[in-house]
């Protein structure tokens, strides 16, 4: 299986080592939940472990995995909520001095697509350009920060909102900075992925 596999996902993507990253996020859920606590496990790595596409809210046992690329260097995150569990990432990047690129794609399929990509360094947004479908209908686009050096700058003037940000094009910049999420070794792991589930 592959990137394809998800009708919408948020992947965080962390330049440092698997056993720095999540010891880092276990401590923080240690420290965020603790009347609800969260069981940690390694084992191997299945993309079906990964709903097809997440749930939002908080009535629902949560789901945290880091893995160790095949190909890619660092460590990804990706879990069952619907915004990735964007504090976490903040939260490490803070707590180990490093950076995070998250990753969200989308199916035209679902009811509100969204397509984006970020940087966050050192717990702060450097980065973020984003172009989704919202709640009333209409595609709204937004970007903020400095430009990394392999995006396409000038398709974010297209006239049509939904062309200046697209699945394609997240996952080709993904592919550029190091993490070819398209590829079907990426999704293999190297080693033992670490698990954080929610204890009901």
């Amino acid at each position: 299986m592959s990137i394809e596999y998800f009708s919408y996902c948020i992947i965080s993507c962390f330049d440092r080592e698997l056993l720095d990253v999540s010891c880092s996020a276990g401590m923080s859920l240690e420290k965020w939940r603790p009347k609800i606590p969260f069981s940690r496990t390694e084992k191997e790595f299945q993309l079906a472990d990964v709903p097809v596409e997440p749930k939002a809210g908080d009535l629902f046992a949560k789901r945290i995995i880091f893995l160790a690329s095949s190909i890619a260097e660092g460590t990804v995150m990706i879990t069952n909520m619907s915004d990735g569990y964007s504090s976490l990432a903040y939260a490490v990047t803070r707590q180990l001095s490093c950076s995070c690129l998250r990753f969200q794609i989308s199916k035209k399929s679902i009811v509100y697509p969204t397509n984006s990509f970020g940087l966050i360094v050192n717990g702060v947004l450097r980065r973020l350009v984003r172009a989704g479908k919202e709640d009333v209908g209409k595609w709204d686009f937004y970007d903020t920060g400095l430009p990394l050096g392999v995006e396409e700058v000038e398709r974010y003037a297209a006239r049509r909102v939904k062309d200046r940000v697209t699945r394609e094009y997240v996952i080709a910049v993904a592919a550029k900075l190091g993490w070819p999420l398209e590829n079907e070794s990426f999704w293999k792991a190297r080693e033992p992925a670490v698990y954080f589930e929610q204890q009901s």
